[in-house]
């Protein structure tokens, strides 16, 4: 009998399977409800006799096996939150992405006809529920279906005569129409009649012809004001050449001749280096939410800033163009959305040179522009100022929790890729605010802000570099 007056099995001489599992559920209850650090062999015991109602006094290896399991299973959870940080503002985002996504269902069912963009739609829906999940992944999958039994009543081959020469708009669209239709289980009519046309010899029409530019000959033409912008005329040719590589059909230049291109838009640019239209083209057509840099939470703020009341986002020229209007808005829902990993990459081995170099082109910046760069900053007090408040726009609010506001400053220091030379005024504003916060070992690990700063210890300017090495040494005799 124990003082209590409850009974007890006592001494038993062996612990079954299901004694055992009994025991390894109290054992996660106790630690669940107390500190760790403070927990003894004995305080556990006690906990799970009263609870389990039988005497451990003879097997205490099993008890300490099945705790040492237990705290196993604790840190491991521990170690997979720490790896898999929860997206920013993803519940604000997804919700902004149904909205999107019902506003663009609602603009085509009530068009008068099939409109040009459905297609576009099928293929971005299609697109979007392979990468997302949960409700998005089911308003996406329905959609695409719904639209794609929408495009079966239509007549699809007004624009392109049987047994005549097709313009290159008409060329691009039907190779677009094949490939889109057959993602939702749709048999394109005019299949056959378009790959035999691009098997002509000698080809009818080349990229000139087809994108306005030549990737294998020239980057893409920036001089004209009132033409597409050049993240348009990129994002256009990396979507017409995967439609045509999809369906066999060769238009006269490679995937890294393509890619070579991009390297003139990194690295992303922030609302004071463009104008008002040049940010908001960036915005919609680089930005998605798995890359965890500055530029990006500013530019998914700006849009969930701005989208309009019926799920929509467009600008005041665009307001009755329908197609502008679905544009903007199926863009903005990609820039807000959250993918994951549905394989393995790189899908065409032989770009991952050019991909590589794109990753790694801030870091190859000469140190003669960033040193040149911090002495116009030192003597330009203004500049200085602005440059703080612009990068600190979307700070998270002192009642976010500290790992939070953490995560944000070290991402003012990692966002140009290379630590020891970003610019001594955003480093000292990081470093002071860091100072005067209070942090523990567990958010040093889990961010990696330790890493960061330290790196700063080898920075260019030698305030900065000794007021991190002050910090770390304060950690150290603080924390260790």
């Amino acid at each position: 009998m124990t003082p209590t007056g409850s009974s007890l099995i006592v001494n038993p001489r062996l612990i079954s399977k299901e004694l055992e599992a009994k025991i390894a559920t109290a054992i996660a209850g106790v630690i669940a409800s107390h500190d760790v650090s403070k927990l003894t062999t004995k305080l556990v015991r006690q906990a799970v006799e009263k609870e389990i109602r039988v005497s451990l006094t003879n097997h205490k290896e099993v008890l300490k096996r099945l705790m040492h399991q237990e705290l196993r299973k604790l840190k491991a959870k521990k170690l997979a939150k720490r790896a898999a940080p929860e997206p920013w503002k993803i519940a604000m985002r997804r919700e902004s992405i149904a909205k999107g996504l019902n506003c663009i269902y609602q603009m085509l069912r009530e068009a008068a006809g099939f409109p040009d963009w459905g297609l576009h739609a099928i293929q971005s829906l299609y697109d979007l529920q392979a990468v997302e999940e949960g409700d998005i992944l089911r308003l996406a999958t329905l959609y695409a279906r719904l639209i794609g039994a929408l495009w079966l009543k239509e007549d699809r081959h007004v624009n392109w005569a049987v047994g005549s020469i097709p313009t290159p708009t008409q060329l691009v669209n039907a190779m677009s129409a094949v490939y889109l239709v057959e993602r939702v289980g749709i048999s394109h009519a005019r299949r056959v009649e378009l790959l035999d046309f691009c098997d002509r010899s000698p080809v009818v029409y080349g990229a000139k012809e087809l994108l306005g530019w030549n990737p294998a000959e020239s980057p893409p033409p920036t001089d004209d004001k009132n033409g597409p912008s050049i993240y348009e005329r990129l994002t256009s040719a990396l979507v017409v050449w995967h439609h045509s590589h999809a369906l066999g059909i060769s238009l006269g230049f490679t995937l890294p001749q393509l890619l070579q291109h991009l390297l003139l838009v990194y690295p992303y640019k922030g609302p004071s280096d463009l104008s008002p239209q040049e940010y908001e083209d960036q915005a919609l057509r680089c930005f998605e939410g798995s890359c965890n840099l500055v530029q990006m939470h500013r530019g998914m703020a700006y849009l969930l800033l701005t989208q309009r009341e019926d799920g929509s986002w467009m600008t005041e020229s665009a307001h009755n163009d329908p197609n502008q209007r679905y544009f903007l808005t199926m863009q903005a829902v990609w820039a807000l959305c959250e993918p994951h990993r549905v394989g393995f990459a790189p899908a065409f081995p032989e770009a991952t040179p050019m991909l590589e170099l794109n990753l790694n082109v801030e870091m190859e910046t000469p140190d003669g522009v960033f040193v040149e760069s911090l002495k116009v900053s030192d003597v330009e007090d203004a500049a200085v100022d602005s440059e703080v408040a612009a990068a600190t726009a979307a700070a998270p609010a002192d009642t976010e929790d500290v790992a939070t506001r953490v995560a944000f400053l070290q991402g003012l220091l990692d966002q140009n890729g290379y630590v020891k030379n970003v610019s001594p005024a955003l480093a000292t504003h990081v470093l002071s605010t860091l100072a005067d916060m209070v942090l523990t070992v567990e958010i040093l690990k889990s961010t990696g802000v330790g890493r960061t700063i330290n790196k700063l210890r080898k920075h260019t300017t030698a305030s900065v570099a000794k007021a991190a090495t002050q910090l770390v040494a304060k950690w150290k005799n603080d924390l260790l």
